[in-house]
């Protein structure tokens, strides 16, 4: 067995381009597939998408002199037929089809699928239920990934606006194959927790990545929830039909923690406020009477500084032990998580040699064979 040949990523990389390039049969092809991750750079006039056929995504680009003959545009969902060449974008490795010419066939079947669901849910009554939030919650269930940046985010808002709630984490599964029976779950036991709400969601990704949060039984677990629901699932753009099932949708998940629990701080300025002018309204006849009353303001205003002072500093602590046990924090560290296939490796005797295994590092994933 000869020996390979060693070469550098962009000699590897400018090889398999000229391959590809000197195929003509890829010079000039025609594709049909259902247009997802659409996005219109409005500043270069570029679009970028990918075709899905339902088992594998091409990467497409369009460039603004192409696009100069489109009537409309196309859209996530849309069935299209385009015509181009295949050529290697040398700078991220990646192959990708250059769109000379675009046709519209009409909706995917995905996208049809979703409105079919979509009008079923809704005969069954799924949508529409929008009970009042707690003003005052002692407890939030967060249904969400324990290593996303929606509990971040969504701890920091609570923090600073209501030091005195307690977020209960509730891990699940936000993607992939077992992601819909992980959030049903997560969803029940944060129903049956003596929680006051559940948020629930993650954050931003492409329709793929948002898809479990449009699975019928998720769906139809938020519908059920015994306690309100506030939906924060990507960004504001982005609408799952989870977010119809919830009490509540909130665009961001910052925006989820505001609308989940008071500003206290402006509460406090706000009834401050109003004793001031009913201060002010009162003619009093004693001195001692207002004396008085300016002790007891004194003391309520100090009592209350106090309390959230000591709210903020133990959610703090939480928090820090929150993020002290992130594994994203493990990882910048310089440790590693190894897997075999979709199993965590603990011990030496779980591999063999020629074992292949997956080391996920604080950025990014390679591959290892045992020796």
């Amino acid at each position: 067995m000869s020996e390979a040949v060693l070469v550098t990523v962009s000699q590897l990389t400018s090889r398999v381009s000229r391959d590809i390039a000197e195929d003509k049969a890829l010079a000039d092809v025609r594709v049909r597939g259902e247009v997802t991750n659409f996005s219109d750079h409005g500043r270069t006039g570029h679009l970028f998408f990918s075709l899905t056929d339902g088992e594998s995504l091409l990467k497409c680009v369009m460039f603004a002199t192409e696009r100069a003959d489109l009537r409309n545009l196309p859209k996530n969902g849309d069935v299209v037929t385009v015509r181009g060449g295949v050529r290697v974008f040398v700078r991220d490795g990646v192959y990708q089809l250059y769109v000379r010419s675009l046709q519209q066939s009409g909706e995917g079947d995905s996208a049809a699928k979703l409105q079919e669901l979509y009008d079923k849910l809704k005969a069954d009554g799924v949508f529409g239920k929008h009970r009042s939030l707690p003003p005052y919650p002692e407890t939030i269930a967060l249904v969400t990934s324990a290593t996303g940046a929606a509990i971040t985010d969504i701890c920091a808002v609570a923090a600073r606006r209501y030091p005195g709630v307690w977020i209960q984490l509730f891990d699940t599964a936000v993607q992939g194959g077992n992601a819909a029976l992980s959030l049903v779950a997560s969803l029940q036991k944060a129903g049956c927790s003596g929680a006051d709400l559940i948020i629930f969601g993650r954050g931003g990704g492409s329709a793929e990545d948002l898809s479990v949060f449009n699975d019928e039984r998720v769906v139809r677990a938020v519908y059920a929830s015994p306690i309100p629901t506030v939906s924060a699932v990507g960004h504001e753009r982005d609408i799952t039909l989870c977010d119809h099932a919830a009490d509540v949708r909130a665009a961001t998940p910052t925006m989820a923690a505001e609308y989940a629990v008071p500003d206290m701080i402006a509460e406090i300025q706000r009834r401050h406020d109003r004793l001031e002018r009913f201060a002010k309204l009162i003619v009093f006849k004693e001195t001692e009477q207002a004396r008085r009353l300016s002790d007891i303001k004194a003391r309520l205003t100090s009592g209350i500084e106090s309390r959230i002072g000591a709210k903020r500093r133990e959610l703090e602590s939480y928090a820090a032990l929150i993020e002290a046990r992130n594994p994203e924090s493990i990882f910048a560290k310089g440790y590693a998580a190894v897997f075999k296939g979709e199993q965590a490796v603990r011990n030496a005797s779980d591999v063999n040699s020629g074992d292949e295994l997956t080391v996920r590092l604080a950025s990014g994933i390679i591959t290892v064979v045992v020796k």
